[in-house]
């Protein structure tokens, strides 16, 4: 319903200008409905004084993300933005100094369009949030803000958690690509964590070749994938495929039907403890 290209393959062909003005137009004409990002007071402004100080910070050469709007999950502490992890805490309860991944992000020039909506400390909460695609429905979660700010538009990029399922979920409810790096591949200071033994940063694009272009410049080692040869998919048996409503089980029957019919090998797995 609300959806647009916004993508980060195109980069060059935007400007500083553009990025804003993207940013701007989509957010007070699709927000209202999909309700991705927490309320913030005079946006417009917030954001125009970023982008000067930018253009102040880059005069030169410019670095990987200049002018690029993020969307950042609200379990991710930011300078400059109160903290409250979809909790109705009082936000100097929760709010603390951002983290290296953050900085990280700042150094190469990337503008923060808002804290995204999250359910309650990424566990379970009723949310605002609404799928672009038909708002009668719902984005997934936790990160369903920001999957719901990539498949509109307001951004090219988000940021979100993962435990189990808060990115790869609202990923796939919003029809955008998602990604959950390896555990521990990318630092987790200045984050709100849930289980600090399975947590993990997360990305949402537009398009695969966004999502490489982002991960070869957030995480450490990156190397893309190159092979003429299909990777076997795992599927696992067990209580998540007994879970399903016969309408989905169908649905992901055919999807694996159309994988092994485009050239993929799919393998079925026993899960250890995974059986009812």
């Amino acid at each position: 319903m609300f959806l647009n290209r916004a993508t980060l393959a195109d980069r060059s062909e935007f400007s500083l200008t553009d990025h804003l003005t993207n940013c701007d137009e989509r957010y007070s004409t699709i927000e209202p409905y999909v309700k991705a990002f927490i309320p913030e007071d005079d946006l417009n402004n917030r954001l125009k004084r970023d982008f000067s100080s930018l253009l102040e910070k880059f005069p030169n050469e410019k670095p990987p993300f200049f002018g690029v709007p993020f969307a950042i999950k609200d379990l991710i502490h930011v300078n400059g933005f109160p903290t409250r992890a979809g909790s109705e805490l009082p936000d100097n309860v929760l709010t603390t100094k951002e983290g290296s991944f953050i900085s990280n992000l700042r150094s190469m020039g990337t503008i923060f369009a808002g804290k995204t909506i999250t359910e309650e400390f990424a566990y379970h909460s009723i949310i605002p949030t609404r799928n672009p695609h038909n708002v009668e429905h719902t984005a997934g979660g936790s990160s369903a803000g920001s999957a719901a700010s990539v498949a509109s538009g307001i951004c090219p990029i988000a940021v979100g958690t993962q435990t189990l399922r808060s990115v790869v979920a609202p990923a796939s409810f919003c029809g955008v690509v998602g990604f959950k790096p390896s555990y521990a591949r990318i630092a987790l200071d200045g984050v709100i964590l849930l289980s600090p033994s399975f947590d993990t940063i997360g990305f949402f694009t537009q398009d695969t070749n966004s999502m490489i272009y982002a991960c070869s410049h957030f995480i450490p080692n990156w190397r893309s994938f190159q092979s003429d040869k299909r990777p076997v998919l795992g599927i696992p048996k067990g209580t998540f495929m007994n879970l399903m409503f016969d309408d989905v089980k169908r649905a992901f029957e055919n999807q694996l039907k159309t994988l092994e019919d485009s050239g993929y090998t799919i393998r079925f797995v026993d899960m250890p403890g995974m059986k009812i």
